[in-house]
């Protein structure tokens, strides 16, 4: 059977967004910066409303400010 783009649900994109969250958690926890940060975005772009991968993105200043700028407007809330 065949995954299409159109299988996939919010909830699937909700849940993918937990595992990135979690995968940025433990490098940030083993001083993997770098790692840590793309794991975060990550989540961010698969569920906008991920704030705790955000708030560890902007809050620990793992982005520069011109690598935010481009985050926050790639993001695409729902309306």
């Amino acid at each position: 059977e065949d995954n299409t783009c159109a299988d996939i649900t919010a909830d699937d994109l909700k849940m993918a967004a937990v595992f990135a969250l979690l995968r940025g958690k433990v490098f940030e926890a083993t001083e993997n910066q770098e790692n840590a940060l793309v794991w975060y975005e990550r989540a961010v772009q698969l569920d906008p409303y991920c704030h705790e991968a955000l708030d560890r993105l902007v809050g620990n200043h793992l982005l520069s400010l011109e690598r935010e700028v481009v985050l926050l407007r790639s993001l695409q809330f729902h309306e």
